[in-house]
């Protein structure tokens, strides 16, 4: 079984510890750089959005436990949060050691279904789309998407296209035990990644727990855990999940890993 939330602190740097043993071993780097690790310093500013590599060991080693795997995936494979919290059973080929990542999750919006009348209201006499009767969703005719319940929607990737992601041995066996812990949860939209009952994380939620996750690391202070409209004024730092993946990318070109092939990677558009 994974570490648990209680595990003591040098237990689940083994898994840190392990993934850049790995690397080492592939001839990504030259030393385990984990030995090194001094505590990391809270985020003041940081205008790159990325952690530095303390911090990202530190956020590995925090999130050493069954429903951090998801967090090890943001960290070292730079998919989007969207991307995670869309991301199927189906897509997962462990004897690979590859996620395809086919879709994402979004909240789409309501139109009108009904007739406009000539004097600019609707035939269902109600002015809000997400109040009509017939209302439908607010799409482009060839977005194709898998409707979830209510807002949620699963639809293509923001590249266009499926694109399949390389895991590296260590989240392969993390993976492993994560699925294995998770068999039996509900999962009715067939999602990699789920609360308990089956039902799908929102991004609201997934920024709230990707704060408490860096607050756990030291990475960041508790005032900065707060949504940001109830921090106190002059809070320095936005930790959004969207430092995961300039955190993957950062450390990609560090290694010396073509830009071409970074950009395959994380799925890199016209952002």
């Amino acid at each position: 079984m994974l570490a648990s939330r209680r595990a003591p602190r040098v237990r689940r740097m083994r898994f840190s510890c392990g993934m850049l043993s790995a690397a080492k071993a592939d001839g990504l780097v030259t030393r385990n750089v984990v030995d090194d690790v001094k505590p990391p310093e809270v985020i003041a500013k940081n205008p790159r959005g990325s952690l530095t590599t303390e911090q990202a060991l530190a956020v590995l080693a925090a999130s050493a436990n069954v429903e951090g795997t998801r967090w090890w995936v943001a960290v070292l494979d730079g998919i989007r949060q969207s991307e995670r919290l869309g991301a199927l059973i189906e897509g997962l080929d462990l004897d690979a050691g590859t996620l395809r990542v086919d879709w994402q999750l979004e909240e789409l919006r309501s139109e009108h279904g009904c007739e406009p009348l000539a004097d600019g209201r609707w035939s269902c006499l109600t002015k809000r789309g997400s109040s009509c009767p017939q209302r439908r969703f607010k799409v482009k005719p060839s977005l194709e998407y898998i409707h979830l319940y209510g807002r949620l929607a699963l639809i293509r990737p923001k590249s266009g296209k499926s694109r399949t992601v390389p895991l590296i041995p260590p989240v392969v066996a993390v993976l492993r035990e994560y699925l294995e812990a998770t068999k039996d949860r509900p999962n009715p939209y067939g999602l990699l990644w789920r609360h308990e009952d089956g039902r799908p994380y929102l991004p609201h939620e997934d920024q709230q727990l990707w704060r408490d996750l860096l607050f756990r690391a030291g990475v960041i202070s508790q005032e900065q855990t707060k949504p940001p409209k109830d921090r106190a004024p002059g809070t320095p730092g936005i930790p959004t999940t969207h430092w995961a993946r300039h955190t993957t990318a950062t450390a990609l070109m560090e290694l010396g890993i073509d830009a071409k092939i970074v950009g395959e990677i994380v799925g890199h558009v016209d952002e």
